[in-house]
């Protein structure tokens, strides 16, 4: 478990000592064990604590206002070496006191109740992002690109040349979520994904494994994302979840179309508040191998990857914008189930991401 330099939340905190001062469990505390050891963070800040068993006890005991002597009897320890115990669980900000000691013990404020812990602890943790020299990577870099079995499908490489300026796809950059009763060409699928994922360089970084550039951005250029287009309704292709090869800018089948296909294209069309007037032509499953960006940033990666797929969604509306084809992109999919259906470990390999494909309607 890799320890945090301290990150004080509003100061120096002071504690009113006495029977007359009640403990409780902060609402930010988050508890987990690590084989034998038990370790504790306030999500509210970075610090990360390993527990004794007599604060375990405390924490557990204090679901409620409760005064020392009560703490005190219900372990059958003396009030002072509670006493003591308790002040330092709040001077980790795992306990807040009433009265409130001196600073901020985040029960306070408009925007305490709005946070998920896990999201708050993400939030916290990741601000101060960059390599670290002292904790330097483990073991050989990961591939950049991953290898699918199967026949490559070769797809179009034409220049995008759409009439448009580049202020005109910016403006008319939109989701559009209803589409032609037509099927998607491949030719335009082939287009679309050169210009939007493709890897256009490949860098030499002594020591930093193999790199790719590509149209979006990504931190490390470590580009960790994955593209699986489940095709529904392409012409020249058979329905199935195909994955995208970006350096050599094939496809490769990786299932055909079966009953899950279904449950993933109603899904979708649910999470567009099913606004959608048909099936999309093409749903594009976007994953991270999470080992490519872990590798190099450790515990901040999962904020990068993230941010990895704004600077993705960006470009493929762009992309779809100038092709004059209907973007959509996604905010909940079925994470993990997706992942194992496409025949991935969803710790290497999981679905960070989701966006619709197809012609637009119209009429």
């Amino acid at each position: 478990m890799p320890r945090l330099p301290a990150a004080p939340v509003g100061g120096t905190r002071r504690v009113v000592t006495g029977v007359e001062v009640s403990y409780k469990r902060s609402p930010f505390c988050l508890v987990h064990w690590e084989g034998r050891d038990v370790y504790a963070r306030n999500c509210n800040d970075r610090r990360i604590f390993r527990l004794g068993e007599r604060s375990l006890d405390i924490l557990r005991l204090a679901s409620e206002w409760t005064p020392v002597p009560e703490l005190a009897s219900a372990l059958e320890a003396q009030e002072s070496k509670v006493q003591r115990a308790a002040d330092r669980l709040v001077e980790m900000g795992l306990v807040v006191t009433d009265p409130p000691g001196a600073g901020n013990d985040g029960r306070d404020g408009p925007g305490a109740a709005s946070w998920d812990l896990i999201d708050l602890a993400l939030q916290r943790k990741s601000a101060r992002g960059g390599f670290d020299p002292d904790s330097p990577p483990v073991g050989p870099p990961p591939p950049a690109l991953k290898s699918t079995p199967g026949p490559a499908i070769g797809l179009e490489r034409a220049d995008l040349d759409a009439g448009l300026s580049f202020q005109a796809v910016l403006e008319a950059r939109r989701s559009v979520r209803t589409y032609a009763d037509e099927p998607l060409a491949l030719g335009e699928l082939g287009r679309f994904l050169y210009h939007a994922a493709r890897v256009t360089r490949r860098p030499r970084a002594p020591g930093w494994g193999a790199l790719t550039h590509r149209p979006s951005p990504s931190a490390g250029s470590c580009h960790p994302l994955e593209i699986y287009p489940v095709c529904n309704a392409v012409a020249g292709l058979e329905p199935g979840a195909y994955h995208y090869d970006p350096g050599e800018h094939t496809l490769r089948l990786v299932r055909p179309a079966d009953a899950w296909q279904e449950e993933i294209t109603r899904h979708a069309r649910a999470s567009t508040g099913n606004a959608c007037n048909r099936d999309p032509a093409v749903i594009l499953v976007v994953s991270a191998v999470f080992q490519r960006t872990m590798w190099k940033y450790q515990n901040i990666s999962l904020a990068l990857i993230l941010k990895d797929v704004g600077a993705l969604y960006q470009t493929m509306y762009l992309v779809a914008t100038a092709l004059g084809l209907a973007p959509c992109a996604l905010g909940g999919w079925l994470e993990e189930e997706n992942a194992r259906w496409l025949g991935l470990d969803p710790l290497a390999e999981s679905q960070v991401g989701g966006f619709l494909l197809g012609y637009p309607d119209h009429r």
